[in-house]
């Protein structure tokens, strides 16, 4: 057993250690890391830019309609693209440093690049369709809306024909309301004709025009000087008038309205350079 021991602290005591002289000590450095391509960090760039436009036409697009979590996401994914491009950059201008992220091939890149730009194109053709959509709706609502309303001017014209229309039993011909459209449609192409020529020969003639619309209508105040020929249509059409108003008044037994309503123009003159020609309305 004593021996047993003394073996097993010999085990353990290995002695004192041998001195090694004439070696040399090489320290092991690690390969630095490679320097990035230009041209891959060129094609990265590009496909950086690519994606932040992307992400910032998913930004602009969550706002109309406003969706947060739409909004959330793009948001961060544009801050994402942008400090890539700014570890690019600083990797492009200090050649030592790299960036963290490994970087892909050049076609690689390309194929982000490309993908970028057409998530980006299908987010213009999104919104452009969401708002075809819109327009359309609003065409629809508005041809429904227009159809109302024709109907309801078609019916209103078959209420008033059916009004106008005089018994049978009466006349021959039946009044209408095309028939009256057509009648003063005419009547009032006429009536500006001949106040237009009139008009013309009285300024030929050397006729004031002003003094003369004044004597139909005094102290009036034209925005235009031509304006005072509108006078002359009011004159000439009340001398058309005249007879039917008459007829009408004396019909209703108010025979001193006609005359109360003319006192006016009774003694009417129209005025030239040298003379005054009195016109007075025709008598029926």
């Amino acid at each position: 057993e004593e021996e047993e021991e003394e073996a097993v602290d010999l085990a353990a005591d290995p002695g004192p250690e041998e001195v090694i002289t004439g070696q040399r000590v090489v320290v092991l450095k690690p390969d630095p890391a490679p320097r990035a391509d230009p041209q891959t960090l060129a094609a990265a760039a590009l496909a950086a830019v690519s994606s932040f436009q992307a992400a910032y036409l998913h930004l602009q697009t969550a706002h109309s309609p406003f969706l947060p979590d739409a909004l959330r996401s793009a948001d961060r994914a544009a801050v994402s693209h942008l400090r890539r491009l700014s570890i690019l950059r600083r990797s492009y201008l200090c050649p030592g440093a790299n960036p963290p992220f490994p970087l892909s091939s050049h076609l690689e890149a390309q194929v982000q690049e490309n993908q970028s730009l057409l998530r980006g194109f299908e987010t213009v053709v999104d919104r452009l369709q969401s708002d075809i959509d819109r327009k359309d709706a609003e065409a629809a609502a508005l041809e429904k809306a227009l159809a109302g309303l024709d109907a309801l001017g078609a019916r209103l014209a078959d209420r008033l024909e059916r009004a106008c229309m005089p018994p049978e039993e009466k006349v021959d011909a039946l009044l209408t309301v095309g028939v009256f459209d057509s009648v003063l449609t005419d009547t009032c192409r006429l009536t500006h004709r001949f106040a237009r020529i009139l008009v013309d020969l009285m300024k030929m003639a050397g006729w004031d025009l002003g003094a003369a619309a004044n004597c139909i209508f005094p102290d009036v105040n034209y925005a235009k000087p031509g304006h005072c020929r509108y006078a002359i249509l009011s004159y000439i059409c009340l001398g058309i008038l005249k007879g039917s108003i008459r007829m009408t008044c004396a019909t209703m037994g108010v025979a001193s309205t006609w005359t109360t309503l003319m006192q006016p123009f009774g003694g009417m003159t129209l005025c030239n350079n040298s003379s005054s020609t009195p016109l007075s309305i025709p008598s029926s």
